[in-house]
């Protein structure tokens, strides 16, 4: 599903899709941040570099970006990483999200310093 069906979505189908996805879509901003498309920025939620999302580390991981990637593009690889592609570590737009090696993320990460 790419980031405009979602948005175009009525929320009573998002919850009866699945309830993390309305709760991810109402704590959302969309803000142009440079990147091709908007980014859809959560609230942010303490002093982490990422979104974080209560009661949730067992299934998908603490990381909003983490649980966006899962119930929008499925399951992670193992041992893979998740990179957003806009350099927002609080923007869970499945559209900015890929899928990397370890590798592959360091080497992006040294690229934007």
């Amino acid at each position: 599903m790419t980031a405009d069906e979602i948005m175009n979505t009525k929320v009573s189908e998002l919850l009866k899709q699945d309830t993390i996805w309305f709760y991810l879509l109402n704590r959302i901003g969309v803000e142009d941040k440079g990147y091709i498309t908007p980014c859809w920025l959560m609230e942010y939620n303490g002093d982490s570099e990422y979104a974080l999302m209560p009661n949730s580390r067992r299934k998908f991981g603490s990381r909003a970006h983490q649980v966006a990637y899962h119930i929008w593009k499925g399951e992670r690889v193992q041992g893979c990483q998740i990179h957003h592609l806009c350099g927002q570590t609080y923007c869970i737009n499945p559209d900015h999200l890929e899928e990397v090696t370890p590798t592959q993320h360091a080497k992006y990460r040294q690229s934007r310093t």
